[in-house]
């Protein structure tokens, strides 16, 4: 049987995307102040608002849902 753990995730914040990242990694930068997610060599903005993104990958999709705010 899996458990689950709830622990607490501290983000790296920064007025600019960094430089380079690792797919996955994510920053948020608090002069937009957008939360963003490294994939496939850019920095990407995560919506406000709720939102979603579907990218296929040596013929396997992949997908992704998020809400964030109020």
């Amino acid at each position: 049987m899996a458990r689950r753990f709830l622990t607490t995730v501290g983000l790296h914040v920064s007025t600019t995307d960094p430089a380079s990242g690792s797919d996955g990694e994510v920053y948020f930068n608090s002069d937009t102040n957008e939360l963003k997610v490294y994939y496939s060599g850019a920095w990407n903005s995560i919506s406000a608002s709720g939102g979603s993104s579907s990218v296929t990958d040596a013929g396997v999709e992949l997908s992704t849902t998020w809400w964030l705010g109020a």
